[in-house]
């Protein structure tokens, strides 16, 4: 009863005294996105706007951040979305978008006017260009081309590109779809690269070409468009008519695939920064309020209203509180001491009794004079072997850095482990007073391993494990 009493006690000063502790600044490392296409970016070139879009229209959009991410979301299926990613595509992630799509689990949107894609939509038999296409009747900026644009209702629309490029055949093709052109932009590439308009590049006859194609293949389905611009936050924003025509194709292809899109965040670059942030303990109890007064809300409006729930709810109540009661009382057995599987087995070599198996009831009222046993273990192990006296090591950093050295550990971390050894050995042997309420059987436990891992790294062992000399052999 007085360790229920003791427990309440405790929890209630925890709780008075956090109100009074001062905040702490906690540093938060946040991944940002700068100008990348990634859907973790608010600016103009992200496409957060997009994936609001999209979850407007019921469609469940998915952003996976690693490989293995990706390879689970595509077993679900979905359309894979990749607009304008800034990191090469290759490697495990092709191998997984070609190998679902070849399997009908997902279809491919692509969106990008550089070749970075390439390697990707190299395996439907397609590649980008990589250079602009310029409008040829604009003579000074902008020099966007105008595009003629197919809906998914066959309807036809007049639109200008943005810094569009053209969508070619490669020369090969792992998957061959059935293709359908339904973009079409009129201007003139930019040979040169500069993004201009250059004399040479003006001619009358202007070609027209390829900018968006939609592919079928048995169950999926490929759509390229070489022009990112309609799906950044940037058109979204403006409103502009080639984004409502895009997002239609998109949710007309997801709802084909279980209405899932899944965008690939790992085609992105990102940074890591730093942010400091102040935090108070009190923030939390903030937080615990504001939700007992939502409930609270929520028990009025919805469950009092409602005959049944009501019942049910007082039913739940009256269990939950009976559990609470029953595990209170209780305490004193959860409480109890549960060896671990070291407890069990380790042996006490360095007795006379020698090799006296460790139980609970061996245990119980011992731990201390355990712990002196144990320290004499290692302090006679590393003398023995190395020449060192652990208590100058600890004291005064005497052959610290051979020992660490020779033991291929940080000389930093040898020393914080053993001076907490010699810390709890000085304490066990009444040498140096201990904190009260402190339990020592659990501090046994972790004596035990510390003690364990040491040995280990020197070839012995006081725990029978396979490989390592036991120390009983060497010390009797």
């Amino acid at each position: 009863m007085r360790l229920k009493l003791f427990l309440i006690f405790l929890l209630i000063i925890g709780i008075l005294a956090s109100f009074y502790l001062p905040a702490t600044i906690v540093k938060v490392s946040i991944a940002v996105y700068g100008s990348s296409a990634s859907p973790y970016n608010y600016n103009w070139s992200g496409t957060s706007l997009l994936v609001d879009k999209l979850r407007a229209e019921n469609i469940s959009v998915i952003v996976t951040n690693s490989i293995g991410d990706l390879r689970r979301e595509i077993e679900r299926g979905g359309l894979i979305l990749i607009v304008a990613p800034d990191k090469p595509l290759n490697g495990t992630p092709v191998d997984l978008i070609v190998d679902g799509f070849r399997r009908g689990l997902i279809s491919l949107a692509v969106f990008d006017e550089n070749v970075t894609s390439n390697n990707l939509l190299r395996f439907f038999g397609y590649l980008i260009d990589g250079r602009t296409l310029l409008d040829p009747y604009t003579r000074g900026e902008p020099y966007y081309p105008i595009a003629e644009i197919v809906d998914v209702n066959g309807s036809k629309h007049v639109v200008r590109l943005n810094w569009a490029s053209i969508v070619k055949h490669g020369i090969t093709s792992n998957i061959s779809v059935r293709e359908e052109v339904f973009c079409i932009g009129n201007g003139v590439l930019d040979y040169n690269d500069n993004g201009v308009l250059d004399d040479f590049e003006t001619y009358t006859a202007y070609p027209k070409y390829t900018v968006g194609v939609i592919g079928e293949y048995v169950n999926s389905t490929l759509l390229i468009y070489s022009d990112s611009y309609p799906l950044l936050n940037a058109a979204i924003t403006s409103n502009y008519t080639g984004s409502k025509i895009i997002i239609e194709y998109l949710v007309s292809i997801a709802r084909s695939k279980g209405s899932r899109i899944i965008i690939p965040n790992i085609f992105y670059r990102s940074r890591n920064i730093g942010v400091k942030a102040p935090f108070h303990v009190g923030i939390l109890f903030i937080l615990v309020a504001n939700f007992l007064k939502w409930l609270d809300s929520f028990i009025d409006s919805v469950i009092i209203a409602n005959d049944f729930l009501n019942t049910l709810f007082i039913l739940l109540t009256i269990i939950s509180l009976s559990l609470f009661f029953r595990f209170l009382f209780r305490v004193g057995t959860y409480g109890s001491y549960e060896p671990s599987p070291i407890d069990e087995v380790v042996y006490l070599s360095e007795i006379p009794v020698t090799r006296l198996l460790i139980t609970r009831r061996y245990v119980k009222g011992r731990e201390k004079r355990l712990i002196i046993s144990y320290w004499n273990i290692i302090h006679t192990i590393y003398s023995r072997s190395f020449g060192v006296d652990l208590v100058e090591t600890i004291s005064k950093g005497v052959k610290a850095d051979y020992l660490a050295s020779r033991l291929g550990i940080d000389q930093d971390k040898l020393l914080k482990e053993l001076k907490w050894l010699y810390k709890v050995y000085l304490e066990a042997s009444g040498r140096k007073r201990a904190l009260p309420f402190i339990s020592w059987r659990h501090r046994l436990t972790n004596y035990i391993n510390k003690v364990e891992w040491l040995l280990n790294m020197s070839g012995y062992t006081i725990t029978g494990r396979k490989g390592y000399r036991n120390v009983f052999y060497y010390i009797k």
